[in-house]
C-alpha cells in the first residue's frame, strides 16, 4: 500500500505515527559481497535468542522493466524464513537516491506501531539509509567483512553503539516531512515565573508599585489552594502565589526554603503531548495528566530530580 502510495496510506500512517519510537532501528550499508546479509542473519538470531520480533526490508535497485527489486530476498536471511518472528521484505529504491526507498519511512513505522516489531533493520547497498541518519542516534554500520571473524567484531560494533545511545534500547525517530507538524506541539517559549509570597497584598504593592509593573489580574485557585496575581513585564508573566491552606505546596515550600522563585514555567501548543515527549526522555512527572492553572490553562510539573532541582512547569494556554 506504502509502496504504490495508495490514497489512504498517509491517513493511515499520520494515525500510526503517534504510537512509534517502540522499536529498535538499525541501518547497515556496504558494497555487494562486503557481508551484509551475514551480519544481518547473525543480528536476527541474536535477537530472536531475546524473543525479540524482527522486521528487515532490504532497499534494492529497481529494475527499468518492472519497477521492481532486483536482488530479492537475501538467501542468507531465508534460513529464518519460516519463523514467525521474523518479517523480511526486499523493497525496490524506485530511483530514489538515500539509500532508501520513499517507502521505507512509512514501512517502518507499520513494523513499529502496527505490526509490533521490536528491532527493524534497513539493509542497502545503495549509501547510508536516510530513515537512519547517524546523527538522530540511529547506529549505522558500513560493512567490509569478508570474513567471519569481521562479521563478529562488527556484530559487537553494532551493538556496542547502540546500548552507549539507548540506555532503555529505546529510539525516538522522527519523520522529516512532518518536522513543521511537530513543532507545534514543542515548548515554545518562557510563559511565567511562579514566586512564593506569604503575603499577596504585599508583594502586589511592591511589583505594582515599586517596579511599575503592570497587573493583569488576579485570582484563586482551589485545585491548587493559591491565591495568585500576574504582573507582565517584557512579554513575561510573573506569577505572585499565596498559600491559601497550611498543607498546600506553596506552603510547604514557604516553610522550608522561604519565600522566593518557586517555579519556571515554559509554554506548549499540546501538553498532553509533551507529557508523553518527556516521559519517552525518561523525565519523571508530579503530573502525569494535566491539572487546572491560571485563566484556564492546562499545567503540568515535571519532577525537580529531573530537572537540576527546578520546578518546571509546562502549560498550555486555554
Amino acid at each position: 500500500m506504502v509502496e504504490n502510495e495508495a490514497e489512504q496510506s498517509e491517513r493511515i500512517i499520520d494515525k500510526l505515527y503517534t504510537h512509534t519510537g517502540r522499536a529498535v532501528l538499525f541501518g547497515i550499508t556496504g558494497p555487494p559481497g562486503s557481508g551484509k546479509s551475514t551480519l544481518i542473519d547473525r543480528m536476527i538470531e541474536r535477537e530472536r535468542r531475546k524473543n525479540r520480533k524482527v522486521a528487515v526490508i532490504a532497499v534494492d535497485p529497481s529494475s527499468r522493466f518492472s519497477g521492481g527489486a532486483i536482488l530479492g530476498d537475501r538467501v542468507r536471511m531465508l534460513a529464518h524464513a519460516a519463523d514467525p518472528g521474523v518479517f523480511i521484505r526486499s523493497m525496490a529504491s524506485r530511483g530514489h537516491l538515500g539509500g532508501a526507498a520513499v517507502a521505507t519511512g512509512d514501512a517502518i513505522k507499520i513494523l513499529d506501531a502496527a505490526a509490533g516489531y521490536d528491532t527493524i533493520i534497513i539493509e542497502s547497498a545503495l549509501g547510508f539509509p536516510a530513515v537512519c541518519d547517524p546523527g538522530k542516534n540511529n547506529p549505522v554500520v558500513m560493512v567490509s567483512a569478508k570474513n567471519n571473524e569481521g562479521i563478529d567484531y562488527l556484530l559487537e560494533t553494532a551493538y556496542s553503539f547502540f546500548n552507549n545511545i539507548s540506555e532503555e534500547g529505546l529510539l525516538v525517530r522522527k519523520r522529516k516531512d512532518r518536522i513543521a507538524r511537530e513543532l507545534k506541539n514543542m515548548i515554545s517559549k518562557l510563559n511565567h515565573i511562579g514566586i512564593a509570597v506569604s503575603s499577596l497584598d504585599k508583594a502586589i504593592l511592591f511589583y505594582r508599585d515599586v517596579l511599575e509593573m503592570k497587573m493583569k489580574g488576579s485570582e484563586v485557585l482551589k485545585d491548587q489552594k493559591v491565591r495568585l496575581a500576574t504582573f507582565e513585564t517584557g512579554g513575561v508573566i510573573i506569577e505572585l502565589l499565596e498559600p491559601t491552606d497550611r498543607e498546600s505546596p506553596i506552603s510547604k515550600f514557604i516553610e522550608k526554603k522561604g519565600e522566593g522563585v518557586h517555579h519556571i514555567a515554559y509554554q506548549t501548543d499540546d501538553i498532553v503531548k509533551e507529557i508523553e515527549v518527556m516521559k519517552e526522555k525518561n523525565i519523571r512527572m508530579i503530573d502525569e495528566t494535566p491539572g487546572k492553572g491560571a485563566h484556564g490553562a492546562k499545567i503540568a510539573f515535571l519532577h525537580p530530580g529531573s530537572t537540576g532541582n527546578v520546578l518546571t512547569e509546562l502549560t498550555e494556554p486555554h
